[in-house]
């Protein structure tokens, strides 16, 4: 057991000496806070509140009618019932 810990350590510590370092300051996760995932642009789409129960959605994927917005098609139908 403990050769495998031994053979365990070094290898991890051989891993961190060839490894690549990243700067200083720079964030551990890939993606920045404020930034889109890879692939995304930088550009933020607008989001717009559900008239129903005030959840936001972007724009792109909100249901619409009479110039509310609603984030599912269950919301727009009972804002149709009031």
């Amino acid at each position: 057991m403990f050769r495998l810990l031994l053979w365990a350590g070094l290898g991890y510590f051989i891993y961190r000496m060839f490894s690549p370092r990243r700067p200083a300051g720079h964030s551990q996760s890939r993606v920045q806070p404020g930034r889109g995932g890879p692939g995304s642009t930088g550009v933020g789409e607008k989001m717009v509140k559900c008239s129903v129960c005030g959840l936001y959605v972007p724009e792109s994927e909100a249901e619409s009618a009479n110039g509310r917005f609603f984030c599912s098609p269950e919301c727009r139908k009972q804002r149709r019932r009031k």
